[in-house]
């Protein structure tokens, strides 16, 4: 940690804002390949905010027909499916009876599919940690039956991703375990590794269609994407970038169909350093001349990117999306933070260790807080009775880890 700590605080010592905004601003001025998948730690590092519009341009350029690239015979925001939503759903990785995952050809070849969500596992799974406690958390049920009021969740894994899981067999919850119980600490995801996660509304408003990137159910209900959060790794601890679309500022406590998915801009406003250049970084804009102006994706809004725990004076960083951390007090929030308790022990227990920071009351609003900054032992606090040796294996901070299964008796 002390390393990217030194690292981070040399970047925002010894580099000017003029710096730290030459060379991605050049590269998009160079007439380069807007398609290509990036992978640049130092422009992560760096240029952070300007590295995640990089990011958002690539992955979410038009996928080529059952195939996983992009097609750069169409511009970019035309219609169709994008590069990431040809990549493997977690729900194809982590399969009943630990069954082996197919392999990325024969998955990102597939036919398009209609749209497979499910309630934020998210809150689910911090509902699973919380005690009771009446009306207090009632901002953490998940969407239940009809999504129209709140976003459902899909989570999709890039080849490298996906074949470090396969190759190392951590979709096999009895092999996350036996790492724990031998005393191994944590495992490391290859450079090239990349998660994406999207949250969704439905749409009933014809006039919304040209404005969101949408996708459609079974049934053909027509879907809006509003939250699209990326991680990569070019760090040690990932890099981290979360999307809204613009919208969201209002949802609440705007429309009161919306006052327990969202939480809007308020408390933690976008900042956007690249996009807002020579303004306020919460300018709430988009980036002129990348080519989203006219497109659907100009109403789309980059709200924080994360790369360590803190920043160079110490302070914890926070990052949060109003939509995939809608049940929680927004400025107690944290990519890094939430995502180092993803962990399993030695008994076969998804979340060992709660994501609630027990000592923060919750707000008027019945949210919650998450960890920031540095979570270390003292601050964990695993459930009564679970793995009293502290067999803990960390997941390299992949929540998407602990859907893995048992395999048959």
């Amino acid at each position: 940690m002390r390393c990217l700590l030194f690292l981070a605080a040399l970047a925002a010592m010894f580099t000017t804002p003029a710096m730290a905004q030459t060379e991605c601003r050049d590269f998009f001025q160079a007439g380069v390949d807007l398609s290509v998948e990036p992978q640049e730690t130092k422009m992560a590092l760096l240029e952070p905010d300007c590295y995640a519009w990089r990011l958002f341009i690539a992955l979410n350029w038009p996928a080529k027909q059952e195939q996983c690239g992009p097609d750069n015979a169409v511009h970019f925001g035309a219609a169709g499916e994008t590069v990431w939503e040809r990549w493997v759903s977690k729900t194809d990785v982590f399969l009943a009876g630990a069954e082996e995952p197919r392999s990325w050809e024969s998955q990102c070849q597939m036919p398009q599919v209609a749209k497979a969500l499910s309630p934020s596992a998210q809150l689910v799974a911090a509902l699973s940690q919380v005690e009771p406690a009446g009306d207090a958390v009632i901002a953490l049920v998940p969407p239940a039956g009809d999504v129209t009021t709140a976003a459902d969740e899909e989570v999709r894994m890039n080849r490298d991703t996906l074949e470090f899981v396969r190759s190392s067999g951590l979709y096999d919850l009895d092999e996350q375990v036996r790492l724990a119980v031998a005393g191994q600490k944590t495992i490391d995801f290859p450079a090239g590794a990349k998660e994406v996660k999207a949250h969704w509304i439905k749409l009933e408003d014809p006039a919304d269609f040209e404005r969101y990137h949408t996708g459609r159910g079974p049934d053909g209900t027509v879907y809006g994407l509003v939250a699209w959060h990326v991680t990569t790794k070019d760090l040690p601890r990932w890099f981290w970038a979360s999307f809204e679309h613009v919208d969201n500022e209002q949802r609440w406590p705007g429309d009161p169909r919306y006052a327990d998915a969202f939480a809007g801009w308020a408390a933690e406003p976008p900042v956007d350093r690249y996009a807002c250049e020579g303004e306020s970084p919460n300018c709430a804009e988009f980036p002129r001349g990348l080519g989203l102006e006219g497109t659907k994706w100009q109403h789309y809004r980059l709200k924080i990117t994360q790369i360590d725990w803190v920043d160079a004076l110490g302070e914890p960083t926070k990052a949060v999306n109003s939509k995939i951390e809608g049940g929680f007090i927004q400025d107690r929030s944290s990519c890094i933070s939430c995502h180092a308790l993803a962990m399993i022990g030695e008994q076969p227990i998804p979340m060992p260790f709660s994501i609630i920071d027990p000592d923060v009351p919750v707000d008027s609003d019945g949210r919650v807080a998450n960890f920031i900054g540095v979570v270390d032992a003292g601050a964990r606090r695993p459930r009564p009775g679970v793995d009293p040796n502290w067999n803990f294996l960390q997941l390299d901070f992949v929540w998407s880890l602990r859907n893995a299964q048992r395999g048959l008796p």
